[in-house]
C-alpha cells in the first residue's frame, strides 16, 4: 500500500502532466488563428460597410464602424488576454481553495494519511502466523478464505486510498478540454445566436475549479467518519474498508453531481 509521501507525489505528477500537455498543446496558437478569423471577417464586413455607403451615397457614418468594431476588439481583446487571465485565475482559485480547506487540514494542504496501512497490516501478520494452525485445524479452505479476505481488503484499502486521485484526475482533464475550445468559446461571443455558447463554456470553467476545494472536504470528511466511526465499530476489516471505499466515492460523486446541478 502507498504512503502518504507516495500519494502526495502522484498529486504533484498529475499537475506535471496538466503542465506538459498545456505546453505541447500549444494553446497560444490555437487562440492566434482564431485571432487571425476574427480579424479576417472584421476587415470584409468592414469593406462591406464601406462600399455600401458609397453606393448609396450617405456618406460617412460613425455609427456604423463603432457598432461593428466594439464587438470585433472587445473580442480579440479577450482573445489576447485569455491565456494569461486563465492561468492567473486558475491560480487564484488554488490559492482560494488552499485557505478554504486550511481549517480542515494539516498546514493548509491536504495530506492523506493511510488510515488502512495498520488494520489491513495486522491482518496480514495474523494470516501469515496462523496459517499453519488453519491448515493443520481446519485445512486448506480457511486458509485460502482468510487469503482471499485479506487481497479484498488490500485492494479496496488501496483503491480508497487512490479514490481521489482518479477524480482529480478527471476534473485535470476536464480542464484541459475547455482551455482546447476557450477561443471557440470566445468567439461564440461577438454573436448574439451562439452568446449562450459562451455563458455555458463560463460556467463550465467555474465548475471546474470548484470540484477542487469541494473534493478535499468530500476526502477530509470521509477520512474522519472512518476514523472516528468505521475503525472503532466491531465489523471485520473487509467490511469496513469496502464500506469506506463506497463512502468515499459516494461523497465525491455528490460533489460532482451537486456542482454541476448548481451550475
Amino acid at each position: 500500500m502507498a504512503s502518504p509521501l507516495q500519494i502526495d507525489q502522484a498529486y504533484i505528477q498529475i499537475y506535471n502532466a496538466y503542465i506538459y500537455i498545456k505546453t505541447n498543446l500549444v494553446f497560444e496558437a490555437l487562440y492566434s488563428i482564431i485571432g487571425g478569423i476574427i480579424l479576417t471577417t472584421f476587415v470584409f464586413k468592414l469593406i462591406g460597410i464601406i462600399k455600401e455607403m458609397i453606393s448609396e451615397g450617405k456618406g460617412f457614418n460613425a455609427k456604423h464602424f463603432f457598432e461593428l468594431g466594439k464587438e470585433y476588439i472587445f473580442c480579440i481583446g479577450i482573445i489576447c488576454i485569455l491565456p494569461v487571465f486563465i492561468a492567473l485565475i486558475e491560480q487564484l482559485f488554488a490559492y482560494t481553495a488552499e485557505h478554504f480547506t486550511s481549517g480542515l487540514v494539516t498546514n493548509g494542504v491536504y495530506n492523506h494519511d493511510n488510515i488502512w496501512l495498520e488494520p489491513i497490516s495486522n491482518m496480514l501478520d495474523e494470516l501469515n502466523n496462523n496459517s499453519i494452525v488453519d491448515i493443520a485445524v481446519s485445512g486448506l479452505d480457511t486458509l485460502s478464505k482468510s487469503f482471499f479476505a485479506a487481497v479484498i481488503g488490500s485492494f479496496f484499502g488501496c483503491a480508497y486510498n487512490y479514490i481521489m486521485f482518479v477524480f482529480v484526475c478527471t476534473r485535470y482533464m476536464m480542464l484541459i478540454l475547455l482551455e482546447v475550445i476557450a477561443p471557440i468559446a470566445i468567439v461564440c461571443l461577438y454573436n448574439g445566436d451562439t452568446r449562450n455558447s459562451f455563458y455555458t463554456w463560463l460556467k463550465n470553467m467555474f465548475a471546474c475549479y470548484m470540484l477542487y476545494p469541494g473534493f478535499i472536504i468530500a476526502s477530509v470528511f470521509s477520512d474522519q467518519i472512518v476514523t472516528n466511526y468505521v475503525l472503532n465499530t466491531s465489523w471485520s476489516v473487509v467490511v469496513m474498508v469496502i464500506f469506506s471505499f463506497i463512502l468515499k466515492l459516494s461523497l465525491l460523486n455528490i460533489v460532482r453531481t451537486t456542482i454541476n446541478k448548481w451550475l
